[in-house]
């Protein structure tokens, strides 16, 4: 194994590539595009199993279905990403040269990093090419959500790319948070328990709003960001407050994970 920074990129591409052809991936990957034809090319099951936000499909689907799939995703392909290698101790072949383990170790960090970023730029651009093809055209220059903030204006293409970062962002909150538990245990069921565990117990406290600040401070505010819109109580209103205080919590939170996961490897190659 080589341990030159070069090869950290070639290493990266190789776990990148085996998390993409990953059976699940697949299978996700497929499930969501049958769902997302299923609402944009039938009206039937639109109108019996779908409630349209603001009018937009594609809002519906990222805002809504998208964090779904996506959770799926990492927790079923990432959990394993270091668990997997210690039940086999594959991890101690990085120790037969110096610094392999380190550098084996911020390839598979890149990977899922990339891997989640992959995923979310997919699943928005599968329900626009399915919009665009079928009988619900997209109308990029229209404004949304006026009647929900009419302080806010944002045309369709710019709430798309708003909903892309925070999704994102969120997304890659609970990649490095799976990434963490994995690299801490040989059993990949211990990250994916956790991880869903948190997800859903988020889930409830957003479904009930209550408390209120577990409810602002929510992951879910990042997953479903059109909520971003709708008024809130202080401190969390104006709207740019609450997508301010809720995106810098868990981007430094989300720092922290990062220092968890480098800090020791630093150490060690210092």
């Amino acid at each position: 194994m080589s341990t030159s920074k070069g090869n950290i990129g070639y290493t990266t591409v190789a776990v990148l590539k085996n998390l993409a052809i990953n059976r699940w991936t697949g299978i996700i990957l497929l499930l969501y595009g049958v769902f997302t034809s299923a609402v944009c090319f039938s009206d039937t099951f639109r109108e019996r199993h779908i409630e349209i936000i603001d009018g937009n499909i594609v809002i519906t689907l990222t805002n809504e279905y998208l964090p779904f799939f996506m959770m799926a995703a990492i927790l079923i392909v990432i959990s394993p990403l270091f668990a997997g290698d210690k039940k086999i101790r594959m991890d101690e072949l990085g120790d037969t040269c110096r610094n392999g383990k380190e550098h084996w170790k911020k390839a598979k960090i890149f990977a899922a990093l990339l891997y989640t970023v992959s995923g979310v730029t997919v699943g928005f651009i599968i329900p626009i090419m399915m919009s665009s093809i079928s009988q619900t055209p997209i109308y990029f220059k229209s404004m949304v959500f006026e009647s929900a903030n009419p302080a806010i204006k944002l045309s369709t293409a710019q709430f798309y790319l708003f909903s892309f970062a925070m999704i994102l962002i969120g997304m890659l909150f609970l990649a490095l948070l799976t990434s963490l538990i994995s690299s801490k245990t040989d059993e990949s069921l211990i990250p994916f328990a956790s991880v869903g565990l948190f997800f859903g117990i988020e889930a409830v406290l957003f479904s009930f709003r209550t408390p209120y600040y577990l409810w602002e401070i929510n992951i879910f505010r990042l997953l479903k960001p059109y909520w971003f819109l709708f008024p809130s109580n202080p401190p969390f209103c104006p709207a740019h407050r609450a997508i301010i205080i809720v995106t810098t919590i868990f981007v430094v939170i989300s720092c922290f994970v990062i220092w968890m996961l480098f800090g020791a490897t630093v150490k060690r190659e210092a």
